[in-house]
């Protein structure tokens, strides 16, 4: 048999095993530093905590931009019980709508039911845009206003001024009750 071992071979070396053990010195010396310097960092790191534990930060804003009070997030914010609420706001809307009450009180200015002023509306019935127009029967009778529109217009003027002054005064009647 041929020995190898040691022998080139193709112009490598022959692979093998070191013959001599490794120098533990170098090892242990390398370990017991690592150790001392990691203890020396756990000293000053203990060190650094309760220097800072001991002497608390001063008043000043660590970030000038930060606000110096929380402040509240903006509206709408999230509701706990939406459909209370939404009962709540419909209730306050519906006791609003059908009640007499001042809607300023400074200026005079007082609320009607709703139902009551859609009466009154219908009543008074809504303004509508008059476009003059040269043939128009109604308005016009051989280029001139009839005289029967002439006449209605200061009536319902009139009735409109008396049903303001009467809802006014039930207004007024039911706030200061």
């Amino acid at each position: 048999m041929d020995d190898k071992h040691g022998q080139e071979v193709g112009g490598h070396e022959a692979v093998g095993h070191e013959t001599g053990d490794a120098n533990i010195r170098p090892i242990v010396l390398t370990g017991v530093g690592l150790a001392i310097l990691a203890a020396v960092v756990c000293v000053i790191i203990y060190g650094i905590f309760n220097y800072l534990a001991n002497h608390p930060t001063t008043n000043s804003l660590s970030n000038p931009m930060a606000p110096a009070a929380p402040q509240e997030p903006r509206v709408p914010r999230i509701e706990e019980h939406p459909a209370i609420e939404l009962q709540a706001l419909r209730a306050q809307e519906d006791a609003t709508l059908s009640t007499y009450g001042w809607a300023d009180k400074k200026t005079g200015a007082v609320r009607i039911p709703i139902d009551r002023a859609i009466e009154l509306q219908l009543q008074r019935g809504f303004p509508t845009r008059q476009e003059p127009s040269k043939s128009s029967p109604k308005e016009v009778k051989n280029g001139q206003k009839t005289a029967q529109n002439e006449q209605k217009t200061p009536q319902i003027d009139r009735k409109m001024t008396e049903i303001s002054k009467k809802n006014a005064q039930i207004g007024t009647a039911e706030a200061q009750k």
